[in-house]
């Protein structure tokens, strides 16, 4: 076979009429992984009680979706899509035996098994999630392509609409799958299928250890009721918002079911000497899970304050 040879084939195994229709059928579906990616998140991940639990930035991106989401969807069927079906249709994995949908959807696993090295390591994910992730957002756009490629009709049948009505279609079937995801995980949450993130609850045996966190932070806690701070961050009624003392020395601490300001989460009460700036008691709450416990504070705002964590040593 001759270089130009390979040239027309690949070039006759993708369409501009299958790119419009992946295209407009992955941006269609991106709304609804990110609301189930969400809520998976926010199942088995704490969000320290900041802000709205990440509502706030879904609704964000919801808004704005109509301007970047076919951009996405193009990106995807240009590196992962199109990509997958000349290598179905040019590979000698076209020969085997089977409808050719299958073959499409094969090398759609089997790219998406590729990209999903880089993303799991950008990601801090794990490799066999992602690639799982990586086929499942691939199906659909494969088989509309394949469907249009087969010549049957996916596009509007409205006159003179051409490629627009591809994402018209899009756009209201994605408006349906998020709606009826939304209600379906709704559902499931209020009946206890889909489970809310539980911190761990710890004894003052498991709490007694050491704690490090950022910038050099050291919290020790004895048995007997005694702390040894080092570079500890802690609340000051002296200091604004954006700044905090940083401590050292020693103190104690004590395990509470109940924060001493009405929090519902356990956590632990440290207070250091009284020195300087450091006069007052810091609530850590407790966090992470059960094999991997956290303590953290949130200094100053709310919703946008300074957020500290310390980790088991």
């Amino acid at each position: 076979m001759t270089w130009g040879d390979l040239v027309r084939r690949v070039r006759s195994a993708w369409t501009y009429k299958e790119t419009r229709t992946a295209a407009a059928c992955g941006a269609a579906q991106w709304p609804t992984a990110w609301l189930a990616w969400w809520v998976l998140e926010r199942s088995v991940r704490d969000d320290y009680g900041i802000g709205y639990g990440g509502a706030f930035g879904l609704i964000c991106l919801l808004l704005f979706a109509p301007l970047y989401l076919p951009v996405l969807g193009l990106l995807h069927t240009l590196l992962h899509i199109a990509p997958a079906a000349v290598l179905a249709r040019t590979a000698p994995i076209r020969r085997l035996p089977g409808p050719a949908w299958v073959r499409d959807l094969a090398a759609v696993a089997l790219l998406g098994a590729v990209w999903a090295v880089p993303v799991s390591r950008a990601a801090g994910s794990g490799f066999w999630g992602t690639a799982v992730a990586c086929a499942l957002l691939g199906a659909a756009p494969a088989l509309a392509a394949g469907y249009v490629r087969r010549g049957r009709r996916t596009e509007s049948d409205l006159p003179g609409w051409g490629c627009w009505g591809a994402w018209f279609w899009a756009g209201a079937g994605g408006f349906l799958l998020f709606a009826g995801a939304l209600g379906g995980l709704a559902l499931a949450a209020r009946s206890g299928l889909v489970a809310e993130y539980e911190p761990p609850v710890l004894s003052a045996a498991q709490v007694t250890g050491v704690w490090r966190g950022g910038n050099g932070a050291v919290l020790r806690l004895d048995a007997d009721g005694g702390a040894e701070l080092a570079r500890l961050p802690v609340k000051s009624a002296d200091y604004d918002d954006r700044s905090f003392p940083v401590c050292d020395g020693t103190g104690t601490w004590s395990l509470r079911r109940d924060g001493p300001h009405g929090e519902e989460r356990d956590g632990v009460l440290v207070s250091p000497g009284a020195s300087g700036s450091c006069d007052q008691d810091t609530y850590w709450t407790i966090g992470g899970t059960e094999d991997a416990p956290e303590l953290f504070v949130l200094l100053g705002d709310p919703d946008a304050g300074d957020l500290r964590v310390l980790a088991r040593d």
